[in-house]
């Protein structure tokens, strides 16, 4: 499914109490480098503002904050076009 038009999810699995997203960038390492370079950015701003994002489950009204809330987490495994793992982040709690 594609999210943006810089990536889509490849697959979700469920795992006992964890509901694992595969997302796939739609560049490389070097790619990403050079583009966040250009920006004057570096690879933690870049896991910063994915981090964020994932926090947005506990926003108010989003239901995936219940889920954690009833001990469920959330997972997401995020890798580069080329199939290199890039980083994976889980949100479990809300609190």
């Amino acid at each position: 499914m594609r999210v943006n038009k810089n990536m889509s999810i490849e697959s979700v699995n469920s795992i006992n109490h964890i509901l694992q997203f595969n997302a796939v960038l739609d560049v490389t390492r070097g790619e990403l480098q050079e583009i966040y370079d250009k920006a004057g950015m570096s690879f933690e701003d870049f896991r910063q503002i994915m981090t964020n994002s994932v926090d947005n489950f506990c926003a108010d009204g989003n239901p995936v904050g219940r889920l954690i809330e009833l001990g469920g987490v959330v997972k997401y495994v995020y890798k580069f076009s080329d199939g290199e793992q890039f980083m994976e982040i889980s949100k479990e709690s809300c609190a």
